[in-house]
Formats: C-alpha cells, sequence, structure tokens
C-alpha cells in the first residue's frame, strides 16, 4: 500500500488526483509561470520530479541547510515527509492515529495480514482492514480461532474443556489441532495388584474401587475350608471344616477324595457283625447290626424280620409264599390268596414272628385294606374280628379297636361269630360268616 499526506484543496489538485497523480505536497502551484510545479519555498520541481541543480547558496530554491538538490533537511517544514510509510505502524501492528492511509485503489491497502480484508473506501480515499473471522477458521472444532495483529497471522489455540466429557475414568480428553480434533485420554489405573480383586473406575467421581472376589480364591477343594479374599491382602486360607456329627460312637474325618474328588465330611461307625454295614445307629445303613444277614440289600424271608432293612418285614414279592406284601401307615401286611377256615387264618398270622390275623383301626386303613385286597382276588377275606367266645361281644384278637364298619344289617347271625372284609356288596363293609368258611386272609405287622 501506499501512504501519502492529504492534498490540499484546489482545482489543479482536483485535476490532478482525477489524472491518477500523487500529491507530495500541500504548496503546490506553477507561481513562475514555466509549466512546472514549484518546490517549496519557490523551488522549482520538474516534470519528472527531479529537483533543479541549484547551487547551495541559501536561496530559497535550495535544501534548507541540505547539499544542493537534496530533499529538505527533516526540520518539521511542511516539505518534510512524516515517516516511512512502514514505519508509521506502532509496535502492535495497527496504524497510528496521525497516519492517514490515503488510496486509490483496494491494492494500494493491503497491509499483508492474510486475515484481514483490506479495501479503498471509494468516499474518503483511505484504507479499511477489516478482520475476518471465517478466514481463521481452521475447522477444528476445539480450536478458539482468531486473528492476531501482532502476529500479523491467524492464531488457532487448543481449547481442551472443550473435549472434556465429564467422565474421569476414560482419562481426560485434549485438543490436538494436528490430529483433527479431541483426541481421548488414558482411563486411570485402578490396578491394586491384587488378583483376587476387581478392580474398577466409578463413574463420575473416578474414584478407583478394589471388591474383593472370594471365586477367584477358591481351589475347589472341601477339606482345606474356603478360602476368601481380602484387600490388600490377596488370596487367605480358610479354616477346615468340622465335621463332628455329634455322635461318640462315629469316626468323623475330611475325606479329600469323596465326592468325585472334591471333598466331604465322612462319619465312620463301628460295623460289630463284619457285614461291612456300618451301625445305623452311629450314622451307617445296617439296621441291624448284630446280624450278618440284615443289612442293605439282603434276601427277605417271611419271618417277620426287616432283612433288606427297607423299613418293613417280607415286604419283597413272594417272600412269604402266596401272599402278597404291602405296606400303609407304618404297617406291613400281608395278603394270603389260600383259602382256609378262620382259625386257620389266625394261627397262619401268628406263625410268624409279629403278625397276627388284621385290625382295622380307622376308615383310611380300611380303604386301603379294601383297594388292596381288590387286586389279589374278590370276595370276602378274614379278619381279626369275632365273637366266638361271647355272642354279640365282638372283640379283634390284637390289638384293641373302636373303629366298625358294618354293612347294613350286620352282624346278621348268633351262628356266624367270625367277621369278614366283604367284597361281594359295596366294596370294604363288613359281614358276619361262619367260622368254618374257607375265605383268603390278611396278616398285619406292626
Amino acid at each position: 500500500m501506499r501512504c501519502i499526506p492529504v492534498c490540499g484543496s484546489g482545482f489543479l489538485a482536483a485535476l490532478l488526483l482525477a489524472a491518477g497523480c500523487s500529491l507530495h505536497s500541500s504548496g503546490l502551484g506553477d507561481d513562475d509561470g514555466a509549466g512546472v510545479e514549484d518546490g517549496e519555498g519557490g523551488g522549482e520541481v520538474a516534470s519528472d520530479g527531479d529537483a533543479d541543480a541549484d547551487d547551495d547558496d541559501g536561496g530559497p530554491g535550495d535544501a534548507e541547510g541540505g547539499p544542493d538538490g537534496d530533499a529538505d533537511a527533516d526540520d518539521g517544514g511542511p516539505g518534510d515527509a512524516d515517516a516511512d510509510a512502514d514505519a508509521a505502524a506502532d509496535a502492535d501492528g495497527e496504524a497510528d492515529a496521525d497516519v492517514v492511509e490515503e488510496c486509490l485503489a483496494s491494492g494500494d491497502c493491503d497491509d499483508g495480514i492474510p486475515c484481514t480484508t483490506d479495501v479503498c473506501d471509494p468516499g474518503t480515499h483511505t484504507c479499511r482492514h477489516e478482520v475476518e473471522a471465517e478466514a481463521c477458521d481452521d475447522g477444528v472444532g476445539c480450536t478458539n480461532d482468531r486473528c492476531d495483529p501482532v502476529l500479523r497471522d491467524c492464531v488457532h489455540e487448543p481449547d481442551h474443556g472443550f473435549c472434556d466429557d465429564g467422565e474421569p475414568c476414560n482419562g481426560e480428553e485434549a485438543c490436538d489441532p494436528s490430529s483433527g480434533g479431541c483426541v481421548p485420554g488414558a482411563p486411570p489405573d485402578c490396578d491394586d495388584g491384587v488378583d483376587c480383586t476387581v478392580d474398577a473406575c466409578e463413574s463420575g467421581t473416578g474414584a478407583c474401587r478394589h471388591t474383593p472376589d472370594d471365586a477367584r480364591c477358591d481351589d475347589g477343594a472341601f477339606c482345606n475350608g474356603a478360602e476368601v479374599c481380602r484387600a490388600g491382602a490377596g488370596c487367605v486360607a480358610g479354616a477346615p471344616p468340622a465335621c463332628d456329627d455329634g455322635l461318640a460312637c462315629s469316626i468323623d474325618s475330611c475325606d479329600p477324595t469323596a465326592a468325585g474328588g472334591a471333598g466331604a465330611c465322612v462319619h465312620v461307625g463301628p460295623d460289630a457283625d463284619g457285614d461291612t454295614y456300618r451301625d445305623a445307629a452311629c450314622g451307617g445303613t445296617d439296621c441291624d447290626d448284630r446280624s450278618r444277614a440284615i443289612h442293605p440289600g439282603a434276601a427277605e424271608i417271611c419271618d417277620g424280620v426287616d432283612q433288606d432293612c427297607s423299613g418293613y418285614p417280607d415286604d419283597a414279592a413272594g417272600t412269604c409264599s402266596g401272599c402278597t406284601p404291602a405296606v400303609h401307615g407304618g404297617h406291613a401286611y400281608q395278603f394270603c390268596n389260600s383259602t382256609v377256615w378262620w382259625t386257620t387264618a389266625r394261627d397262619r398270622c401268628a406263625a410268624v414272628s409279629g403278625y397276627y390275623l388284621v385290625t382295622i383301626n380307622d376308615a383310611a386303613e380300611n380303604t386301603f385294606l379294601a383297594d388292596t385286597a381288590a387286586t389279589v382276588r374278590g370276595g370276602g377275606w378274614w379278619i381279626g374280628y369275632n365273637d366266638r367266645s361271647d355272642e354279640g361281644t365282638w372283640v379283634w384278637v390284637h390289638p384293641p379297636s373302636s373303629y366298625t364298619n358294618w354293612a347294613p344289617g350286620q352282624p346278621s347271625s348268633y351262628t356266624e361269630d367270625c367277621g369278614t372284609l366283604n367284597q361281594m356288596a359295596t366294596r370294604g363293609q363288613w359281614n358276619d360268616e361262619g367260622c368254618a368258611e374257607t375265605l383268603p386272609y390278611i396278616c398285619e405287622h406292626d
């Protein structure tokens, strides 16, 4: 750009400006009629702009105090230049207030700063330098872009706060223009060096948490106790289990080979009969540790004894010949299909230890007996009810019971002294029969 002083008024000055001339003096005029501009103080200036080569005689055409032909000394006179155009700018890059940038075209106003728009005002012929914010936009969202007149260029200052997502657990984000914007930070290292803790960063606060996880310490062995995780210490061995079953007769221990190798408490009781089954009274399974023939899985025989330790005697099918075993309410029953007199049925039941001709104590037992008997055969079955000793006074063989379920009109005859569980009429009702009739019978064992 060119910096020129404001021209003086006058018709000639206006003409010269219109012709595109640059006017360097406010005292323009051709006083001597020579067709050239007079210099300051009457000296003539050639049309090509060169000063006359007058002798330095102190005349008005000479430069004051200077050699012939030189420009006037810088004495502050109107002919002196105020300052070099480049020096007219302050250190902050802004033009001095007393310097006016005159121009004829916008090209005269270039201040060399890429982020300003330099224009020549056609009305005042002065330069304007307008900052263009868009000219400094680097396309990076996290930078503050501005035009710096001191640096005479665009400045892009990173704004790290713009990148902060407010979550401390994913690290501190930063603005890196060379990477195109925001870059993630490094998450905090929450590792406490303890293998059995779950280390995590608490969202929102950024605090590290170390939660013990006992499962990480479990070695899978039962007999050495349950291992636990302690913060700062790691895995800590557990206390072995107490395997005492409270029975003085048993030997208690933890067997690491039990439970498929996982380990378990075992309680070894005595085996007095040597059948390899420990006494049930001491944590074993042998219901009679005095007999080698009695233990789980032993063969049942029809003797009223529970050989197989099932809880019921003679409950295996075919144990008692001709009889079908069944159980109800903690009692064992034999439904014997051979037909005999009532007295024979009584004696056969009593011949087997613990058995007697059945006594019926309630409706539930009566229904069970009637339903089971029907699966073996129809008709009546001998039961232990009779009035053989005293006509009309009905009693049970063993033990006594007050329950009765006579069919309508029964008992009906003084010559029929033995009771039956009748299957011919309504199932389960009782009838009296002559004791010499031959019928199947039911034996009961407590």
